[in-house]
């Protein structure tokens, strides 16, 4: 029998230190179907939240079958999850009686509320599904429709639960503003602020489409005029400008208030300030714990100034996700978020705090 062996990732947990959390198979392994056998193991990474599937697969039929690693999907919570690391990302060719043995590394997305707000994955899950769908006959054709089911212990869970949960005791905040009052305010703030008077209406049309859905959103714009481009859409958590968007979120827990901000820019850099992105309550004001130092942003060499720690610099058609952390002893029940530190040309777009209310 032929054997490919191709290099096995991440399977360095015990020389590294690393904790992990292994998932036993519902079936017999190898699982036979079609004339194929498949032994598969899973084990999660609990710090990274990765899952990894090491898999063995030999082609016992007489028919050739093709092996597709990119095709293979773990399910969790509903959602399909490609591969987001591979042994390879080519067609692998098995003759009958040959063998192939490769890993993949999967990151579920095990609570979808937690990934919409604050594009956290979650806790690891206490069951997952591997669809087998990459494996295929030679002219590309589905071979397998099967799914294998892995779990770990109720006791087992129950103690990783218990000693790295990050969801328990978790509190979540949601915007909570007076949307009619917001948006007129800040539309005469931007018309005074000179912001958005040069674009054109087909352009602000666009954004606003890409960031807000029709149903949930409410939106202000002029029809005619030097004003045209001005636009303001508040949607969910996200307020919309005519060539800027921010999403927001918060979170509560063991004493550190985090608030996530995803900024997309089509229009001039602006730049953030994170010590001017003051969190207040009950008189009470704080700043955050952390800057932007070690922020990847990926954007093009040479597109932004050299700024301190402190400030960072968004080119246009640029996003960014930020983290802020603020001390607080305890959860507050509704908090407001200074926004005059996100600014063009020193002038804040927003006209006003952000209001967050605890779900």
């Amino acid at each position: 029998m032929k054997k490919y062996c191709l290099p096995v990732m991440l399977m360095l947990c015990v020389s590294c230190g690393a904790q992990t959390l292994t998932y036993e198979p519902a079936s017999e392994m190898p699982y036979t179907s079609n004339g194929v056998a498949i032994t598969a193991e899973l084990v999660a990474d609990i710090a990274a939240g990765k899952v990894t599937a090491s898999l063995s697969i030999a082609n016992n039929s007489d028919a050739a079958v093709l092996v597709a690693p990119y095709m293979f999907q773990l399910a969790a919570s509903g959602i399909m999850t490609p591969p987001v690391e591979l042994s390879t990302d080519e067609d692998i060719p098995l003759s009958s009686g040959e063998s192939v043995n490769f890993s993949l590394v999967f990151l579920p997305v095990n609570n979808q509320e937690l990934y919409q707000q604050f594009e956290i994955p979650g806790d690891l899950l206490k069951e997952y599904y591997l669809g087998l769908t990459g494996i295929l006959t030679k002219d590309h054709q589905p071979l397998l429709e099967d799914t294998l089911v892995f779990s770990v212990s109720d006791d087992a869970y129950a103690s990783y639960r218990k000693k790295y949960g990050s969801e328990e005791g978790m509190l979540t905040y949601t915007l909570s503003i007076d949307e009619a009052d917001f948006i007129e305010k800040q539309y005469a703030y931007m018309k005074e602020a000179g912001f958005g008077i040069h674009l054109h209406e087909e352009d602000h049309g666009h954004e606003a489409h890409d960031h807000a859905g029709e149903d949930n959103a409410h939106e202000v714009h002029q029809d005619a005029g030097e004003d045209s481009g001005l636009m303001v859409v508040l949607a969910g958590d996200e307020v919309v400008l005519q060539d800027r968007a921010v999403k927001s979120g918060a979170f509560f827990k063991d004493g550190i208030l985090n608030v996530y901000l995803r900024i997309f820019n089509r229009g001039e850099v602006i730049v953030v300030d994170s010590q001017k992105l003051a969190v207040s309550f009950d008189d009470n004001l704080y700043t955050p714990l952390n800057d932007f130092s070690g922020l990847e942003t990926g954007f093009p060499a040479g597109s932004v100034p050299d700024l301190p720690d402190t400030q960072l610099a968004v080119p246009r058609n640029e996003r960014v996700i930020l983290r802020l952390q603020y001390a607080v002893e305890n959860a507050p029940d509704s908090f407001s978020l200074g926004m005059n530190g996100i600014m063009d040309n020193n002038i804040p777009i927003l006209c006003d705090s952000l209001k967050f209310e605890r779900k």
